[in-house]
């Protein structure tokens, strides 16, 4: 079985994970810092892990919308599925600025929470379209639900 890739779509795919990522990061300030300084539960990793997994998640979710994007699927269901992995996206870019920016921790991990869902609905919806799309999502629903047990942590600890 041949398949061929579109390089240029590819490559957007990846990017728009990443530079969501970078743009929330910058917004948010010096988090690192800020994470140094607060209260974390059990099993906190420490931050500099925090942000190769998270590049690696967001990459790794790229492919999928890739894999969608390009997949044999009515149009409407396909322009369905990249808007709730948009919205997905959208939600974790808002926590990090919310959370530590703005030191809103409960509003925040309400961002996160909702990122977590819909990273669920994200994945189940990917999965009937591509197993392996579903499963990349997956992983990125798996770092959501650390992240989020972190946030829930420092949220009740600091």
């Amino acid at each position: 079985m041949s398949y061929t890739v579109n390089l240029k779509k590819f490559i957007f795919f990846i990017l728009i994970p990443l530079f969501g990522g970078v743009l929330s990061s910058v917004i948010s300030g010096n988090t690192g810092v800020k994470y140094s300084l607060l209260s974390k539960p059990a099993g906190a990793l420490p931050y500099f892990l925090i942000v190769f997994l998270t590049t690696i998640t967001y990459i790794i979710t790229g492919i999928a919308a890739y894999i969608i994007h390009c997949g044999k699927i009515n149009i409407y269901k396909k322009n369905d599925i990249i808007k709730l992995w948009s919205i997905t996206l959208i939600l974790s870019f808002i926590w990090q600025p919310v959370f530590y920016r703005a030191g809103f921790f409960i509003i925040g991990t309400l961002f996160l929470l909702a990122a977590f869902i819909s990273s669920f609905l994200c994945m189940v919806k990917f999965r009937l379209q591509n197993k392996n799309a579903g499963n990349m999502m997956l992983v990125y629903m798996t770092w959501t639900g650390i992240l989020l047990y972190i946030s829930v942590g420092i949220m009740f600890l600091n």
